[in-house]
């Protein structure tokens, strides 16, 4: 029997416990106009919330680096682009800026992250991802599926 079909007091195990216990690491950033300047969403943020929900996570290094804060977001140079890395980055892109993303993707500093490398840079509408709501949660999780 596969640890997804089995049952413990009548549920199902949460997805962590049937992915060996561990929780697959995404990073949520947003892009703005200039590509030297980006920010991740840490777990004040509403769409870290609903990971957390799905018994996903943000990186370690960003919840160290966000420790404490009081906003729901990091900046980050380029030069820091290493607190990306993870298993997938979903970037909330604000209408008309699809030639900045290009622009940020070909960068070298972010060439040395592998999840870039592997192709698993997805990009979400920032209108319902960054000030989300019960409503917009819909659409979030559309994104994750």
């Amino acid at each position: 029997m596969a640890i997804t079909s089995m049952k413990f007091c009548g549920v199902y195990p949460p997805f962590s416990f049937a992915q060996n216990l561990k929780k697959p690491k995404i990073s949520v950033m947003r892009l703005y106009t200039v590509i030297q300047f980006t920010q991740f969403l840490n777990e004040l943020s509403f769409p870290v919330g609903i990971l957390e929900e799905l018994y996903l996570s943000i990186p370690l290094a960003q919840r160290q680096v966000s420790s404490g804060a009081k906003v729901s977001y990091n900046n980050v140079s380029l030069e820091g682009v290493n607190l990306l890395e993870a298993e997938a980055i979903f970037i909330a892109l604000d209408p008309g800026l699809e030639e900045n993303l290009k622009k940020y993707k070909s960068s070298p500093l972010l060439q040395t992250l592998n999840v870039v490398r592997n192709n698993l840079v997805y990009t979400v509408g920032s209108r319902y991802l960054i000030f989300g709501n019960v409503l917009s949660a819909n659409s979030v999780l559309d994104d994750l599926i």
